[in-house]
């Protein structure tokens, strides 16, 4: 086959047609995330930024308290109902989502405000403040889940452009609330305004595109007033099951890194977890260059396993791994290469300490976008609980060998010479966040290997 042959059935390719769309899309938004991200670190500093990243964090493992599973699960079950053209299950799978979403995030929201400043006075030496600000964040969740809605609605029918459409505009309100912020309230409160603001007017805006599109292509997807009738009455116990085995595996997935933040932040104060928060923030950042393979193979898999087009599905599958493998090691590779040079003249010399968890964590990126892709995959199969004793192990394994790491913060790394007291904290601090950093790689590497054996298994026994 010529290369003028491969190119041409390349863009003959749906799938591959949909991806640079999204990419398209998904780039766009990094590029206008990345300054607002630049701006807050490089005016607010550590200290107020790893304060916010604390806050998130909080409100993050608050959440691990949903155990519905939902979203995954009805992403899943949508995907096969529009694949076989089912309007009732299209209609059943919508209205479970905004059912069972908005009781629980009411629910935990009401739980973080009442005990969050509690339970943060307790963690971190009567300063309640974390606890307060992620009382502030909790109630973005409302908002997030309706414009997740939408993009679970139009991914399902791969409406790419309409979703690359979404992704520039809902960063690009973001990038104006967090501008705001710094220059209104430079503070961390500031940046919880700034969220609260954002995930509102992006619910509203997600809300409209779904009333124009939902008939723009077949299947027709109903109504928000028809959805919201129906979700007083659906049945959610077919989904429940497969919904709470997502939970499970989904929640399990924060821990891997919002626990090691934790650690560092509790062991080694907000600013170490500021450091760590910034390497962790550009590893997401990278990771939207592969974001647009994730959110097709999402839609493109159930329809697949629906269809029992396992053979063509084997075939594919190792293809897309090996692609991803070598295209993330010249990313991430050059991440941590230029991470040293860059970073300075960038953010300022305040990060310079968050440098070597920067270059530990690129090879996490490596990891995860090899990993990013099984999840549809193990999902669709139905091995989930297989996948979720293997993360189970791989947190227990590598926290134990991590909170070894982190514990020893306070103690000179040799062999470093200090000059003053504050070179001789940073350095510490910036110990505390290259162990948390080796921690997640740990649990990752662990993780995703055992993934990767158990799914393409049960792929080849299909």
């Amino acid at each position: 086959m010529t290369l003028q042959t491969s190119f041409r059935r390349l863009r003959q390719s749906k799938f591959a047609r949909d991806t640079a769309v999204l990419q398209i899309g998904k780039t766009g938004a990094t590029l206008l995330s990345a300054i607002s991200s630049l701006i807050a670190w490089r005016v607010l500093g550590p200290e107020i930024n790893g304060v916010f990243n604390l806050a998130l964090g909080f409100v993050t493992l608050w959440h691990t308290l949903d155990l519905t599973g939902i979203p995954t699960s009805i992403s899943t079950h949508l995907g096969m109902a529009v694949g076989t053209r089912d309007a009732r299950d299209i209609l059943d799978a919508l209205a479970v989502y905004v059912r069972v979403t908005t009781m629980v995030n009411l629910t935990i929201t009401a739980l973080i405000v009442l005990l969050g400043p509690v339970v943060t006075t307790r963690l971190y030496e009567g300063d309640s403040q974390i606890g307060v600000l992620a009382a502030g964040l909790a109630f973005t969740a409302i908002a997030d889940s309706f414009y997740n809605f939408v993009i679970i609605g139009l991914q399902s029918r791969r409406q790419m452009r309409t979703i690359a459409f979404m992704s520039i505009a809902n960063q690009l309100v973001l990038t104006l609330c967090v501008l705001a912020a710094v220059i209104l309230i430079p503070s961390a409160a500031g940046l919880v305004g700034a969220r609260l603001v954002y995930s509102y007017t992006t619910m509203l805006l997600a809300l409209w595109i779904y009333a124009r599109e939902r008939q723009a292509v077949e299947p027709t997807l109903p109504s928000l007033i028809t959805v919201a009738r129906r979700a007083q009455r659906v049945p959610t116990r077919k989904y429940l099951w497969f919904g709470f085995a997502n939970a499970v595996d989904k929640n399990l997935a924060a821990y891997f890194t919002h626990l090691p933040l934790q650690l560092v932040g509790t062991l080694a104060g907000a600013r170490a977890a500021g450091f760590l928060g910034l390497a962790l923030n550009g590893i997401s950042y990278l990771s939207i260059l592969t974001s647009a393979v994730f959110d097709n193979m999402q839609a493109v898999v159930p329809q697949m396993v629906g269809r029992k087009e396992f053979a063509r599905l084997r075939r594919a599958f190792p293809r897309v791994l090996i692609v991803l493998a070598l295209g993330s090691m010249f990313v991430y590779g050059a991440l941590a290469l230029f991470a040293p040079q860059l970073m300075p003249p960038v953010l300022g010399d305040r990060w310079i300490p968050a440098i070597p968890a920067v270059m530990a964590l690129a090879l996490l990126g490596i990891v995860t976008t090899v990993g990013g892709v099984l999840g549809p995959l193990y999902r669709a199969l139905n091995v989930m609980w297989r996948i979720i004793a293997i993360k189970i192990v791989s947190l227990v394994a590598g926290l134990a060998i991590g909170y070894g790491l982190i514990t020893q913060w306070h103690i000179t790394p040799a062999p470093f010479a200090i000059a003053t007291p504050e070179p001789y904290l940073s350095l510490l601090e910036s110990y505390a966040a290259q162990s948390g950093a080796w921690t997640i790689n740990l649990i990752f590497i662990i993780s995703v290997t055992l993934t990767t054996v158990v799914a393409l298994r049960e792929l080849w026994r299909r």
